[in-house]
């Protein structure tokens, strides 16, 4: 575990300094929304502005912390560790459970360190503190440390770092463009409701609509978001929340066992 800390020092202490750039980024805009140029703006544009930069700073900064819980196979093969792990007086279930560990144990930290950003933001932003965004920080924790388990296992069954780096980032792109293509159907669906239709309205047309109805494509957007997506979001918090947890755990106990079957068969050889 301290080998797995020692070996991934850089990325994690990298990743601190953006989330705190980050925070003093949201901080400094959420000023400028209160006394600066954004303050002056009409339309209730501040409030807007600053809105979104508190949900930036305590889930963009959260998805920033998280990412601390980073892939330590790629620094063994570097340092030649995964040559010498094989000698060791350790069951592979060992060694790779020190793996998990470590990112589970990034996990917690990275967890209580959301938390602190989330009262501070609170306290700058005079929001009331909601106690479902601990949930909601929590869950996107754990879909980030059972992703990271599922490259750790595509990385152990790879002979080469590279090759899993490669499989892992084609994975995900076709779950990127998936989700992009299911998201951009659903966003119409909702610019139906106000008699737009995104892939036949060019943005002229679009624009024009939105000016005859009195609202802005940023209200639509935004709406979207609050109406459509938030309450799937609160849905599942409240009625299927177990769900959520037990496709985490599954996929890492899956992940776990595969990891340490690789690495078995690699040592056999």
């Amino acid at each position: 575990m301290i080998k797995e800390l020692y070996l991934t020092r850089k990325f994690r202490i990298i990743t601190l300094v953006v989330y705190l750039i980050l925070a003093m980024l949201c901080i400094l805009v959420k000023l400028s929304a209160v006394y600066g140029n954004i303050a002056k703006l009409s339309g209730g544009i501040p409030d807007k502005v600053s809105s979104w930069m508190y949900y930036i700073m305590v889930f963009g900064g959260a998805v920033i912390l998280f990412a601390s819980v980073t892939d330590c196979i790629i620094p063994d093969e570097k340092s030649g560790f995964r040559v010498f792990e094989h000698t060791l007086p350790l069951s592979e279930r060992s060694i790779v459970g020190a793996v998990y560990l470590t990112n589970l144990c990034c996990l917690g930290v990275a967890t209580v360190l959301a938390y602190i950003g989330l009262l501070i933001a609170d306290l700058i932003f005079g929001r009331e503190f909601n106690a479902k965004y601990l949930l909601y920080i929590l869950a996107i924790g754990c879909v980030m440390y059972t992703v990271k388990a599922m490259q750790e296992a595509v990385t152990y069954l790879a002979r080469r770092p590279g090759a899993a780096t490669l499989v892992t980032n084609v994975f995900f792109t076709a779950i990127y463009l998936g989700a992009a293509f299911g998201l951009s159907g659903w966003m119409n669906s909702y610019y139906n409701s106000y008699g737009i239709d995104l892939y036949d309205m060019n943005e002229t047309e679009r624009e024009a609509a939105l000016d005859a109805l009195g609202i802005g494509e940023g209200q639509v957007i935004s709406r979207f978001f609050q109406d459509e997506v938030m309450r799937v979001v609160r849905w599942l918090c409240d009625n299927s929340w177990w769900l959520i947890p037990t496709a985490l755990l599954g996929l890492t106990a899956i992940s776990f066992f595969i990891s340490v079957k690789a690495l078995k068969r690699r040592g056999a050889k």
